[in-house]
């Protein structure tokens, strides 16, 4: 009487199951590994960034001035946002603390009457050039995304300074630097190999003192800037 041999898939798995399981092992490990790859460079280091936003606010420096205006429903305003690109260098004290130095391009304002029925007038311009020295905590534990915040303190140049030859009142127009607190709050999100994007809002406590040939006494006029960015950095 022949005896019935039963086939064990357990014991002799197939050359395609083998394969399948492979592939599962090595994906999973990579997706395992993806994270601690992605962060590979925390710790101590350095870590350089550059990008592109726009520098909003600044104030109108000229408000009080008493311009000739070219009819009653004349306003007088200040174009006060520019698209500028940026740079930071970080460094890093440990995997959460860090030492920034940030900077941008100057951001050029505009200061003009705007006539109700007719083309805007400008009257002066100037740019500004902020530099921002940061103390920054990264937070941690979230993969891939890594949010910050930091306070510190700007520099605030401003340079660049034209006026209109036909109005006499902005004669001699003198705007100061300045200096004051700065904050930043931000997202990094890490590429691979320690390439990292980031998207940042920053303000800076800003104001500036006027002077004008007619009006010799110094005006203060409140001048603070928000940075909306986007950028890449690489972090070693």
């Amino acid at each position: 009487m022949a005896r019935t041999r039963h086939y064990d898939a357990a014991a002799f798995p197939s050359p395609l199951l083998e394969s399948s399981m492979t592939k599962l092992k090595l994906i999973a490990l990579a997706l395992a590994l993806a994270p601690a790859t992605a962060f590979a460079t925390d710790g101590p280091g350095f870590a350089f960034t550059g990008g592109y936003g726009s520098l909003e606010g600044g104030g109108n420096p000229l408000v009080g001035v008493p311009l000739e205006m070219p009819g009653p429903l004349a306003t007088i305003d200040s174009d006060d946002s520019d698209s500028v690109w940026s740079l930071s260098a970080s460094w890093f004290i440990n995997k959460h603390w860090a030492v920034e130095l940030w900077t941008s391009q100057g951001a050029e304002h505009h200061v003009h009457i705007d006539p109700e029925f007719a083309p805007d007038i400008r009257v002066a311009e100037y740019s500004t050039a902020p530099v921002s020295l940061m103390a920054q905590y990264h937070f941690g534990g979230m993969g891939r995304f890594t949010p910050f915040v930091g306070a510190g303190w700007h520099w605030t140049n401003v340079s660049g300074v034209r006026t209109n030859v036909a109005y006499d009142e902005v004669t001699g127009l003198k705007l100061s630097s300045d200096n004051g607190f700065a904050a930043v709050a931000g997202l990094d999100y890490a590429i691979a190999d320690g390439w990292f994007a980031r998207g940042d809002v920053r303000w800076m406590d800003s104001s500036m003192d006027v002077t004008t040939l007619s009006n010799p006494m110094s005006r203060t006029v409140k001048s603070d800037k928000t940075y909306y960015g986007v950028s890449i950095g690489y972090r070693f």
